[in-house]
């Protein structure tokens, strides 16, 4: 009950904060992944190339990667477990994912990366 209540209340954050900006808010499960994969690649693509002007130590930089790796396996896990039809799981890991990426985006707009 908890886990659906706290992917809700993300999904609606995350819905939210697309339509404010004009993007195109994900429909299903499956456009929820993909979207959160590419908030992985997005946040890694930023924090590497904020390691070289100083604004990241090689430290900062593999913290960001962890939570990126933490944050994709609870998206392959979330694919896994929609393939054999267990929605709930899948859900409930996407929320997993998109609360480290919210962690992740905040650590490094801590550290002036945008």
């Amino acid at each position: 009950m908890r886990i659906q209540f706290l992917y809700a209340a993300t999904l609606s954050l995350a819905l939210t904060a697309c339509a404010s900006l004009g993007l195109v808010t994900p429909q299903s499960l499956d456009e929820s992944l993909a979207y959160a994969q590419g908030q992985v690649s997005a946040l890694e693509l930023s924090a590497a190339q904020a390691a070289p002007t100083g604004k990241l130590s090689a430290t900062d930089l593999q913290n960001v990667l962890s939570f990126g790796d933490q944050a994709t396996a609870a998206i392959t896990a979330a694919h896994a477990a929609e393939a054999v039809g267990d929605t709930t799981t899948a859900q409930g890991k996407l929320a997993l994912a998109t609360s480290l990426l919210a962690q992740l985006s905040a650590y490094l707009t801590a550290h002036g990366v945008k």
